[in-house]
């Protein structure tokens, strides 16, 4: 009986399944989805334009089939977003200097490998009306110590007056790997750090004193042989103890320090090494990169070590 019975059950199932109840075939319509589009997009206005030194906003009209945008800016003084899906949104921020300068925004449009090639507009801004700095300038709460007016790279930097020695300096609390291996750039060293708490010396130049909204930071590893190019006189530093020319500019520099309200850069001139300055550039778990100032030479030292400073830098890119 139940073999029976499981029998019509299995017969009734597949009548069902094929379609023996007499329901249609059901239909399905596919309606048109825009991001299964080819991407597209086009530019409806001049592709550059020219501004003034102001602070201001400059719209590029652009038609696209897509939503999803990917942008791109090579210069900090200017920020880009697309607005309405129709317009792409320049902010740029005012020009102080004496220099005239170029952003380029980048853009794409589309969804994972539905993407558009890369579009480029420019912005092009006048100068404003302050000078770029001079080397051995006093600018801010530093010194400026390399500067250029050329269009490629025009900017300067400037070493800090003041400086933070001992356990106020150590370059960690405790080890740890954290990928701050970058040597020419120091700022991409700091971005991978989210406690600053936990690195004295980066957080003494985070927490200084702000010039003109561009933030402090402890230079790499190679970002020291601009600064003790300065220091020695333009005179490219001996391997070893400095001859007597070198010796007079550094003197001649510590002696602007203090006459400016900044602290000693080598306070231990008599020492074979002088101050040991550290850089933000990691060697391994427990050690990092340091300089000595006297004898310019270059150390790995313990990252919890209280024996060296910290001497900070600021980069005011002006392309």
């Amino acid at each position: 009986m139940k073999r029976h019975s499981i029998i019509i059950l299995t017969a009734l199932l597949t009548t069902l399944l094929l379609g023996g109840c007499g329901e249609p075939e059901p239909t399905y319509v596919y309606n048109e989805n825009p991001d299964n589009k080819e991407a597209s997009l086009k530019f409806l206005s001049e592709m550059s334009t020219t501004v003034d030194a102001k602070a201001q906003e400059v719209v590029f009209d652009l038609v696209s089939t897509h939503k999803q945008f990917d942008i791109k800016v090579d210069r900090k003084w200017c920020t880009a977003e697309v607005r309405d899906n129709n317009k792409l949104v320049v902010s740029v921020e005012k020009n102080e200097f004496g220099n005239n300068r170029v952003a380029t925004i980048t853009i794409v449009t589309g969804i994972e490998d539905n993407v558009t090639a890369p579009q480029s507009v420019s912005v092009y801004q006048g100068p404003g009306e302050i000078a770029i700095p001079k080397v051995g300038d006093i600018y801010g709460t530093g010194v400026v110590y390399w500067a250029s007016t050329a269009a490629a790279d025009a900017g300067f930097r400037t070493v800090s007056l003041k400086r933070a020695y001992g356990l106020a300096a150590q370059w960690s609390i405790d080890f740890q790997e954290t990928g701050m291996t970058d040597k020419n750039d120091g700022l991409k060293n700091v971005e991978k750090i989210e406690f600053l708490n936990e690195y004295p010396a980066f957080n003494f130049c985070a927490t200084m004193e702000e010039n003109m909204g561009k933030g402090w930071y402890l230079p790499a590893l190679n970002e020291w042989d601009d600064i003790f190019l300065f220091y020695n006189g333009g005179i490219t530093p001996t391997k070893g103890l400095p001859t007597a020319a070198e010796q007079e500019a550094r003197t001649a520099f510590e002696a602007f320090l203090a006459a400016n309200g900044g602290d000693p850069f080598n306070a231990f001139v008599a020492s074979s090494n002088g101050d040991s300055y550290w850089t933000s550039t990691e060697s391994s778990l427990e050690d990092a990169y340091c300089v000595l100032t006297h004898n310019h030479k270059i150390l790995e030292g313990s990252k919890t070590g209280s024996k060296r400073g910290a001497r900070c830098v600021q980069y005011f890119d002006l392309k």
